[in-house]
């Protein structure tokens, strides 16, 4: 499925972080940031990749190449920091951030943000709704 370490592409300034709580101006939303495996499925393929940060509607996932495209339905898999219990949801691919053509461990279009896609959850249970938004309140 995935590793418990975040990939060597993700940024290796970044990896000593802490979960913590992060607003988007894109989605005005507030959220936690974390580095923890996930795995994004199409219909095509299985993408391991790092939950970059998340909040009850959606998340950043970082990808070492952005391969999905923007408006696809995908099913993310991951747990939230320091717990083991899989959440799993639909999600609509929002936007993608292609890899930056001369820093790789960089996106072109967000360049604080590694390579990956902004996800839309379509179908996130309540459970699961109020344990992401107890971890945001949280923080």
């Amino acid at each position: 499925m995935y590793a418990m370490r975040p990939p060597a592409w993700v940024c290796r300034a970044c990896e000593a972080q802490e979960p913590k709580l992060l607003s988007q101006p894109y989605s005005g939303r507030w959220r936690i940031m974390c580095q923890e495996p996930c795995d994004l499925e199409d219909s095509e393929e299985s993408h391991p990749g790092t939950l970059w940060n998340v909040s009850a509607s959606g998340a950043y996932v970082a990808l070492p190449e952005a391969t999905v495209e923007a408006g696809r339905k995908v099913r993310l898999s991951f747990c939230l920091p320091g717990e083991l219990t899989m959440i799993q949801v639909t999600a609509r691919v929002a936007w993608v951030n292609p890899v930056h053509e001369g820093r790789h461990s960089c996106g072109s279009r967000a360049t604080e943000l590694p390579p990956g896609c902004g996800l839309e959850f379509l179908d996130l249970s309540l459970m699961d709704r109020t344990r992401i938004t107890a971890r945001v309140q949280g923080s």
